[in-house]
């Protein structure tokens, strides 16, 4: 490689200010982080500096002011108990350097600086063997620890609708780009990890080029990673800690140790309570992701009103296929049954639906699709029939649609369908807490706890998809193991911040402040006591179990 192509590949994030919209979307943030950084450090008066050498490390990939304040909540909370912190962020990521620098105080760095360049070239003919292997080779590459196959693929795989990745020879060129990008964003962050020394990093993201690194790096080292993320609760996060044993599961999962907990409790109808009545506040109240607005627009129906608008037949039964984003980190959480991923698990399902003509074939395509069309400026056809109709041709006229826009609240098709379908959605731990088979496609999440139908192979798989209807309802004992799963995931794990914070929508869908965050207090101390804060922020310094659980509820 010459001097003027490393060079180009070095600052290549400078692509993004090319973009007369990403200017305009610059200044707009760079003037809202001017007000907010008068609100933040009025509110924070009187914080404690930090003097002893106990480092954590914020990975901030992502310039948002909800995830932003977040990050300065904890490092400002941090600093009080006398940690010093620095912030890891991509290269020219203007708010991450203001919040972060001037608003928190921390000391702020960016990967390039620990890259030994030196090594490209070395790193340039090691990927291109990998390249000319193929697909499986790619994907099982890894490169000093980092899963760095699997992260530029699901990275390629996030650019397209239906998931596909296509080894043509302009995807081996990105490909190549991303493998090659990954190993020296490795090779820094070692580096990175052994000059800041940290004891625990926390981040929002963990996934794909640039932000995959960090976390496979920080492992390697025995370094705590705590992911933090948004969850369906308003007014709430979920925190998840790392470590080489549970690489790959994800951020929503149950560890073994909380499944235990909660498995081995006596029953008691408070759970079935509880669960039900967060899935109607959830749903019909629309509560859950509201910054999405996934359900505003829904409502719920009868029965025999989704049999009429679905045009079912009402002596069969119905099987609801729940794909994913089809382009949504598919290679990472778990195994999947299917080599192709999602668009395969999709396109062979419905392939052994049309089989099977002794029920209804439902596809429910999902709610968040409108979100990510708004953000990303795009209003063609839905990935998922995309997929379809290039491995068949055409959507079967058996199976019948119901789109992100249509106004079915999910949780009355959840009580009018029979049997579900999913690799590892969500849906798999909602439908059976009413007594519905689900049939999984992957490990993962939820799979193997004994109340969802698993398969040790996709052949397994499709034979139950084309006999489907021979499956029993779920007894009542696999039905409370659900049931309990669902109380600890939907009510216990969200770590809430309603009693100091409260999530507010002051901008459209799509505009980089559509979630925000307003802090209730006016001094730093009401946080610092803030019994909430206290467990969030001793959980992440003094524990080592996988899952917060808020205290006191069970």
């Amino acid at each position: 490689m010459n001097y003027i192509e490393r060079f180009k590949y070095k600052y290549s994030f400078l692509d993004r200010f090319l973009q007369p919209r990403k200017w305009r979307e610059m200044f707009s943030l760079a003037s809202l982080a001017a007000r907010d950084r008068k609100e933040i450090m009025s509110f924070y008066s009187g914080k404690e500096k930090s003097k002893k050498e106990r480092v954590v490390l914020f990975a901030s990939f992502l310039p948002l002011p909800y995830i932003l304040k977040i990050e300065g909540l904890f490092s400002l909370i941090l600093q009080s108990k006398e940690w010093i912190g620095v912030c890891l962020h991509t290269p020219g990521d203007i708010m991450v350097k203001s919040y972060h620098g001037r608003v928190f105080g921390n000391k702020v760095i960016n990967i390039n600086q620990f890259i030994p360049w030196g090594m490209m070239d070395q790193i340039e003919k090691k990927v291109d063997h990998v390249i000319e292997e193929g697909y499986e080779a790619i994907k099982a590459f890894e490169y000093s620890g980092s899963l760095v196959g699997i992260m530029a693929l699901a990275s390629l795989s996030g650019t397209d609708l239906t998931g596909l990745i296509r080894l043509d020879s302009g995807n081996r060129y990105k490909l190549r780009k991303l493998i090659i990008r990954c190993c020296l964003y490795t090779e820094g962050c070692k580096n990175l990890l052994k000059a800041v020394r940290p004891e625990v990093v926390l981040a929002v993201e963990k996934g794909g080029v640039s932000c995959s690194e960090i976390f496979f790096q920080a492992l390697e080292m025995g370094v705590d990673y705590v992911q933090w993320l948004g969850c369906h609760e308003p007014n709430s996060i979920m925190l998840k800690r790392y470590n080489v044993d549970n690489i790959r599961s994800h951020p929503f999962s149950i560890s073994a140790k909380s499944w235990m907990m909660i498995r081995e409790k006596p029953w008691d109808e408070m759970f079935r309570q509880r669960v039900i009545k967060e899935f109607e506040d959830g749903y019909s109240g629309n509560k859950w992701f509201a910054y999405k607005k996934l359900t505003d627009h829904t409502k719920m129906f009868s029965r025999k009103e989704i049999m009429g608008k679905l045009q079912l037949d009402t002596k069969k039964k119905t099987v609801v296929i729940f794909p994913p984003i089809l382009n949504d980190a598919n290679l990472f959480y778990g195994e999947d049954l299917f080599k192709g991923g999602f668009s395969e698990w999709l396109t062979e399902t419905i392939k052994a639906a049309t089989a099977n003509d002794k029920v209804n074939w439902v596809l429910k395509l999902h709610p968040a699709n409108i979100y990510r069309r708004v953000n990303a400026g795009y209003s063609g056809e839905y990935g998922e029939i995309l997929a379809i109709k290039e491995a068949l041709g055409a959507l079967p006229s058996k199976i019948r649609v119901i789109y992100p826009d249509d106004d079915i609240n999910p949780l009355s098709l959840f009580q009018f369908l029979d049997y579900g379908l999913t690799v590892r959605g969500t849906v798999g731990a909602e439908i059976p807490c009413f007594g519905k088979p689900v049939l999984t496609a992957g490990t993962g999440r939820y799979s193997g706890l004994g109340f969802t139908e698993d398969s040790k192979t996709a052949e397994e798989y499709l034979k139950k998809v084309r006999n489907i209807q021979e499956i029993h309802p779920l007894s009542e004992d696999r039905t409370r193991l659900a049931l309990k799963h669902a109380y600890l995931f939907f009510n216990v794990r969200p770590a809430k911040y309603n009693t100091f914070a409260e999530d507010i929508y002051a901008y459209s869908q799509g505009h980089p402040f559509n979630r925000d965050i307003s802090f209730k207090g006016r001094h730093f101390s009401d946080l610092a006591e803030n019994s909430q804060v206290r467990a969030i922020i001793d959980w992440i310094t003094e524990s080592k179990d996988e899952d917060f659980l808020t205290p006191g509820i069970l």
